[in-house]
C-alpha cells in the first residue's frame, strides 16, 4: 500500500527485515535453487510480499510472475538474484536487475552464485567473495 511504501526504510532493514523480496530467477522447475528459495519464502513464515521475476513465466507456484524487477507493482526492499552463471551478466537477468530496478524502490540485491558465476562477475569488475 502507498502508506507503507512512503515510510523510509533504515539502512540495513532492507536486508535483515525486508518488507518485500523479488526472487529473480524464480522457476517453475521445482528442482532449481530459485524455485526452492521462492517456495521457502512463501511457505516458511516470511511475512512480507514475495515476487517471482522471470521473463519466461506467467506464474511460478501459482503466483503471478513479473518479467523484470521494474515491472513489479510495489517497492522491492531486497532482490535475490538466483540465475545460472552465464545469465549473471546476461541481458535478461543478473546485473541488469540493478539497472532495471525502479530507482529508489529496490534497496539491496543479493546474488546467489556458483564458483563459476563468481568468476564471471570478477571478469566484469565486480568483487565476488
Amino acid at each position: 500500500d502507498a502508506a507503507r511504501a512512503a515510510v523510509p526504510i533504515s539502512s540495513l532493514d532492507a536486508i535483515f527485515r525486508p518488507r518485500s523480496i523479488a526472487v529473480v530467477g524464480a522457476s517453475r522447475d521445482r528442482k532449481t535453487i530459485g524455485a526452492v528459495l521462492f517456495h521457502n519464502l512463501l511457505r516458511c513464515g516470511f511475512q512480507g510480499k514475495v515476487f517471482p521475476v522471470n521473463p519466461k513465466a506467467d506464474a511460478v507456484q501459482s503466483v503471478k510472475c513479473w518479467p523484470s524487477v521494474s515491472a513489479v507493482p510495489d517497492p522491492v526492499d531486497l532482490a535475490i538474484v538466483v540465475v545460472p552463471a552465464p545469465l549473471a551478466v546476461g541481458a535478461n537477468y543478473g546485473l541488469t536487475v540493478l539497472a532495471d530496478a525502479t530507482p529508489g524502490a529496490t534497496h539491496f540485491a543479493q546474488f546467489v552464485l556458483s564458483a563459476d558465476g563468481q568468476r564471471i562477475l570478477a571478469r566484469h569488475g565486480f568483487d565476488a567473495p
